[in-house]
């Protein structure tokens, strides 16, 4: 009987396993807990509900009809921190009443230089009159943009925006990935902070600074990691202020008011909460972008938002490696700031 029972649980472990992955492991939650196969907080979301269902008040460059002319406060080149839809920060700032904005959603997962350099290329300015353009980049990929940089790419050849279905397509391979990764990483979470294999990273924090069951656990991309050594780099933040600085010149003789936004990567953000930070290299872009001698509108994100942290909990995601609605909240409040002022 002992034998029997045995057999039947090893048979069956394969079966309670893959039923525990499933009721646990979130696919339509934070790009962090799918990626780092992790347990998702139910209900965590629900405290931005309100925001993720507001109406779109900007225009995007894929939706206008440039043959015609018109006019806008803002036009806005970015990546995926600037690709949030209806909780953007360029959808809190277009709701001002005194400020149009436009999203180019073309390319609007690559480098945004080059995308703005496309649209110089294309004479996009010819027929779209704007007053500012908002460049914004992820912090750890910002300094390798400015080395892997083609100024003679055009907005027409670059990638369109792809119209889904709503229904997101995930890997249907057996046994899914998420039957053995979801309990070894669950059981491997304990002795390394990235569980020795994910792509993401668990640590403790010193504070409270997310909502839910695990507000003083913080989750980041290993991306943040990978390339610190360049952004941490004086010689290529100098270069990519080099070359912000160019493609400044290049606005200005259009009457174009450049403003860059830098977001700060999750790690470098919450960088000095963490327990055991002695453990990792000190993020430094920000700092030595305050070294540099801009001829160009910038926003110091990481101080803004670093402030926000000490009276704020979820300025970034828990489960997710952006920014949250009251992080866009933020950023928008300065752009408006600036936008009002040079008025």
């Amino acid at each position: 009987m002992k034998k029997f029972l045995y057999t039947t649980a090893l048979f069956l472990a394969p079966f309670l396993f893959l039923v525990a992955s499933t009721f646990f492991y979130s696919k339509d939650k934070g790009d962090l807990l799918r990626v780092g196969f992790l347990k998702a907080d139910k209900p965590y979301r629900e405290i931005f509900q309100s925001e993720f269902n507001r109406p779109v008040y900007y225009d995007t460059l894929s939706r206008v009809n440039t043959q015609k002319k018109s006019s806008y406060t803002v036009l806005i080149f970015g990546d995926s921190f600037s690709a949030q839809g209806c909780f953007s920060y360029q959808n809190y700032l277009a709701q001002s009443d005194s400020i149009s904005v436009l999203y180019c959603d073309i390319n609007k997962y690559g480098n945004s230089i080059e995308t703005l350099y496309g649209a110089l290329n294309d004479k996009l300015f010819d027929s779209i009159d704007v007053r500012y353009v908002v460049l914004e980049s992820v912090e750890r990929d910002f300094a390798k943009r400015g080395y892997e940089l083609n100024k003679h790419t055009k907005l027409s050849d670059l990638p369109k925006p792809v119209t889904h279905s709503g229904k997101i397509n995930y890997n249907t391979s057996f046994p899914p990935p998420e039957l053995v990764k979801f309990p070894l990483y669950s059981l491997l979470y304990h002795f390394s902070d990235n569980a020795f294999l994910s792509e993401v990273y668990r640590v403790k924090i010193n504070r409270p600074l997310f909502s839910g069951s695990r507000e003083s656990t913080l989750l980041f991309s290993n991306l943040d990691l990978k390339n610190i050594d360049r952004y941490n780099n004086l010689k290529a933040v100098t270069n990519l202020n080099k070359e912000l600085n160019i493609v400044s010149k290049k606005l200005k003789d259009k009457s174009i008011k450049l403003i860059v936004l830098p977001s700060p990567d999750k790690f470098d953000l919450y960088y000095e909460y963490m327990t055991n930070k002695a453990n990792y290299t000190k993020p430094l872009f920000f700092d030595l972008m305050k070294q540099m001698d801009k001829n160009y509108g910038y926003i110091d994100s990481k101080a803004i938002l670093s402030q926000a942290l000490k009276t704020k909990k979820d300025i970034y995601f828990f489960d997710d490696t952006h920014w949250s609605p009251w992080g866009s909240q933020l950023i928008a409040k300065e752009l408006s700031n600036i936008i009002q002022q040079k008025k």
